[in-house]
C-alpha cells in the first residue's frame, strides 16, 4: 500500500512538475537541481509533491483550493498569448510588430515546394508527397526526441543558425 500511495506521489509531482516546465515554454524539460531543492541529489517523494503543490497554487489564483475551469483557462491563455508573441516576432520580416497575409510564410511554403518536387517538373506527385510527409514525420520526431532528453545537438545548433542567418537577412533587406 505504502508503495502504491509513493508511486502515485511521485507520479503526481512530475506530472505537475511537466505541466509547470511547459507553462514556462520548456516543453517537457524537468530541471533535477531545481526539483531537488536540499541539494543531495536525490529526489524524494516530497520534493516532487512540493514542486506539484508550488504549481497547484500558482494556478489557483482565487486560493480555494481546487482548480476551476477558468484558472485552467487562464493558464492556456497565458502560454497561448506567449506562444503568439514568438510566432510574431519569428516571421514578422517588416519588424511592425504584427503578421501581414503572406509574411514569413510564403519563402517558408516556396522552399516546402521545391524540396517536395523532387524531380522537379512543378507539381508534387502522390509519391513526392508521401515522401515530404515522411521527412517531416521524421524531423519532427527528432526535434520531439531532442526535447524530451533535454539535450541539443549540433544538427539543432545548426538548424537554429541557419533560421537565425535567415531571418537576420529578410530583417536587412
Amino acid at each position: 500500500m505504502k508503495t502504491k500511495i509513493l508511486v502515485g506521489a511521485i507520479v503526481t509531482g512530475l506530472v505537475m512538475t511537466a505541466a509547470s516546465a511547459q507553462a514556462e515554454g520548456h516543453p517537457q524539460r524537468l530541471d533535477f537541481d531545481a526539483l531537488d531543492t536540499n541539494g543531495d541529489g536525490i529526489l524524494t517523494a516530497e520534493e516532487l509533491q512540493a514542486r506539484g503543490a508550488e504549481r497547484f497554487i500558482s494556478i489557483d489564483t482565487n486560493g480555494d483550493g481546487v482548480l476551476s475551469v477558468e484558472e485552467l483557462a487562464e493558464t492556456g491563455r497565458a502560454r497561448a498569448a506567449e506562444r503568439a508573441a514568438r510566432i510574431i516576432a519569428r516571421f514578422d520580416t517588416n519588424g511592425d510588430g504584427v503578421l501581414e497575409q503572406g509574411e514569413g510564410r510564403g519563402e517558408n511554403r516556396a522552399r516546402m515546394f521545391e524540396r517536395a518536387d523532387t524531380d522537379g517538373d512543378g507539381g508534387i506527385s502522390e509519391e513526392e508527397f508521401s515522401a515530404a510527409r515522411e521527412a517531416i514525420d521524421t524531423r519532427r520526431d527528432e526535434r520531439r526526441d531532442d526535447r524530451q532528453d533535454g539535450r541539443r545537438d549540433t544538427r539543432d545548433d545548426r538548424r537554429d543558425d541557419r533560421r537565425d542567418d535567415r531571418r537576420d537577412e529578410r530583417r536587412d533587406n
